[in-house]
């Protein structure tokens, strides 16, 4: 769920509404990205479920008769079973599913702030519409969240589940803190992100900075 009651506090001093559209657009395309990822995750998994569900040590079930099946094995269906067995088990299935399941939370942690940090920050620069320039209240931190936000979706590339659950929760971590820090003094932090000179050291001052 976005953050309504803040959009529409905005909206009500934007008289073309143009900032929590520009919001609403930017935040559903960083969403998609991650929604893309888990997605992709899930129809591997189910493929493996599947995979396994149709196999068995007796062989494949088939259709014999009237409401009769039979399991058969050919010697082509006893190596495909080893060579799944070599590489999955119930465990790690099981396993898998729960943190498709934890991702899937995560993401939807994120949706309300992302929401809410691509409308504040941009009416914020005072109603320039689509601009994309970054706006006078907390410019540094304002542009180390587009960078983070575009490094950690870039490293979830050929990620395994687990490594993109890690990942997309620096990303809410990294959301929360810009959210957090919207109504706040931040000049410390401002002069960190200043002086950060890689895509680590700027995750590293979002994952760990908390004083202003």
């Amino acid at each position: 769920m976005c953050d309504y009651r803040h959009a529409l506090q905005i909206q009500a001093k934007d008289k073309y509404g143009g900032h929590c559209r520009k919001a609403a657009y930017e935040s559903t395309e960083k969403i998609d990205s991650l929604i893309n990822y888990l997605n992709k995750h899930v129809a591997k998994t189910y493929i493996t479920a599947n995979r396994y569900r149709r196999f068995n040590k007796r062989g494949i079930l088939y259709k014999v008769g009237d409401n009769k099946y039979a399991y058969k094995k050919t010697e082509k269906e006893i190596h495909a079973l080893e060579e799944l067995l070599d590489t999955i088990d119930i465990y790690t299935l099981e396993k898998e599913f729960y943190t498709l399941f934890e991702i899937t939370d995560v993401i939807e942690k994120i949706k309300p702030d992302l929401y809410y940090i691509e409308c504040s920050y941009t009416y914020y620069w005072g109603q320039q519409g689509y601009s994309d320039n970054v706006p006078n209240k907390h410019p540094y931190s304002y542009e180390a969240y587009l960078h983070t936000t575009r490094y950690l979706t870039s490293k979830l590339k050929d990620k395994d589940v687990y490594e993109t659950l890690k990942i997309l929760k620096q990303y809410a971590i990294v959301c929360s803190k810009m959210r957090q820090w919207y109504n706040q003094r931040i000049g410390k932090i401002e002069r960190a992100f200043k002086k950060a000179e890689s895509e680590e050291e700027i995750l590293t001052i979002f994952l760990s900075e908390n004083k202003k």
